[in-house]
């Protein structure tokens, strides 16, 4: 007898959450699959709904899909808009709550999910600081804060000396036991061409000299969905960093 009640009042619990819902599009969902994995996870007890949005889909598609939406439900937006379409979203559609994933100098105000990245990067800095002497390039908008924060990981994980250098500048012979590649793709070639006995470490997928591996970041996944749905409800905080964990880099 409860189990039949239950299940006739299964539906009218559900109906009484908060909504929230993930637009994704192709782009987003091979990019960030453990997102919309956790997302997922969240039914049957989270009305948390997924809509993928068509490629080209215009500002037409935005407002007939979000008028839809219940007042006062969320909209976590993985898909690239220009600031300025943003922005038109949040004023045409004021009673959403809008959080984007973009980077924190891109948002402009608006809430957002994202990687802190010199978190990210402090992370891999102190895993493979180990007894060794060491080399940080970094990509040419890195501030003094972020590469102060990447040392002092270093050092917390018990690392010699961290030499630095900001890309494009030519960096040092590298003979270094250990490089720290925050340079991005513009660096692979000149990373690519080092004895293969440097370890390197960086951004998921960094290339690597023949048969190297290294460390890398990614998104934690355990309580993942239950962040997410926590940004979704949360509109006095605007920014949120993603819990991040080291991996091994498969080449």
């Amino acid at each position: 007898m409860k189990i039949r009640w239950f299940v006739l009042l299964f539906p009218f619990l559900v109906s009484c959450t908060p909504q929230a819902t993930l637009f994704t599009d192709s782009i987003f969902v091979t990019a960030a699959p453990e997102i919309l994995r956790a997302w997922l996870a969240l039914g049957p007890w989270k009305d948390a709904r997924v809509r993928s949005v068509p490629e080209g889909s215009d500002s037409r598609w935005w407002d007939d899909n979000l008028r839809s939406l219940p007042l006062g439900s969320a909209a976590l937006v993985g898909v690239s808009l220009s600031q300025e379409e943003r922005s038109a979203l949040v004023l045409a559609h004021r009673p959403i709550h809008f959080v984007f994933f973009v980077p924190v100098r891109e948002a402009r105000g608006a809430s957002t999910v994202t990687v802190d990245r010199a978190g990210a990067w402090g992370i891999v800095a102190q895993a493979a600081a180990p007894h060794a002497d060491g080399e940080a390039l970094f990509p040419p908008d890195a501030t003094a804060n972020e590469i102060r924060r990447v040392q002092d990981a270093w050092k917390v994980g018990g690392g010699g000396s961290l030499q630095t250098d900001v890309w494009p500048a030519n960096p040092g012979v590298w003979d270094h036991k250990v490089l720290l590649q925050w340079a991005g793709p513009e660096a692979d070639s000149l990373v690519v061409s080092r004895p293969s006995a440097l370890a390197v470490h960086g951004d998921p997928g960094t290339a690597r000299p023949p048969g190297l591996r290294g460390l890398t970041w990614a998104l934690k996944e355990s309580e993942l969905g239950e962040f997410l749905w926590k940004v979704g409800q949360n509109r006095t905080t605007t920014v949120h960093f993603l819990t991040l964990e080291t991996r091994n880099d498969t080449p």
